[in-house]
């Protein structure tokens, strides 16, 4: 019988450069901009490490992105589950792109239980369950200086990767890992604000 691995045994995945990646983020931070730890608690943020480790969400889709924020305690099961659009009015779209290859770590189930964790342990909907994410967080980001961020299915969306960058790593030294290539505020009910009501309805998610 195999042993139970650790979080030593997780497995890292390099992101290429030229990657493209969706962010929906707050209004008051631009596209490439890291969250300095400021804001409610979330899967994955805040992390404290001698100061802040500042964080970045982005998906591999728009609706990856969306889940992750907007959406992320909305239950994956709720029929009735709605979103108020001055919840979306108060943030942005933007498309960014990895400059340098990315090393990320793999928190599917294939990465969990390389590590011997289970996924449904710490994958729901919760306080709770947020807390035993970022415990995670901490410990693989000490466990593995050479990670640069955490790479996920959501339980929103889990066609498509989710990713959250830590901001010490991704931006130290010479050449910073992501290059903004758009941004636009959902306030403008441009372009922007059409493809998300599009990808709500997608999703089932409603707008009372």
């Amino acid at each position: 019988m195999a042993d139970r691995g650790t979080l030593a045994d997780a497995i890292l995945e390099p992101l290429p450069p030229g990657t493209r990646l969706t962010r929906v983020h707050d209004s008051g931070f631009g596209a490439v901009q890291f969250n300095p730890c400021m804001g409610k608690k979330t899967r994955f943020a805040p992390l404290e490490e001698r100061g802040c480790i500042p964080s970045l969400y982005a998906g591999h889709s728009l609706r990856a992105a969306l889940a992750e924020t907007v959406l992320h305690d909305l239950y994956p099961d709720d029929p009735m589950a709605t979103v108020r659009e001055s919840d979306l009015l108060g943030v942005s779209v933007s498309e960014i792109e990895l400059t340098r290859p990315l090393r990320m770590i793999r928190l599917d189930t294939f990465g969990m239980g390389a590590m011997g964790l289970k996924t449904a342990d710490h994958f729901g909907i919760g306080p709770g369950v947020y807390a035993r994410c970022r415990r995670l967080a901490q410990d693989l980001y000490r466990a593995h200086p050479q990670a640069e961020g955490l790479m996920w299915m959501s339980v929103r969306d889990n066609s498509q990767w989710s990713y959250v960058f830590n901001g010490d790593r991704v931006q130290q030294g010479a050449a910073p890992g992501l290059a903004r290539r758009s941004e636009e505020p959902l306030r403008l009910k441009g372009p922007a604000f059409e493809a998300v009501l599009r990808a709500l309805r997608e999703m089932r998610i409603g707008l009372p």
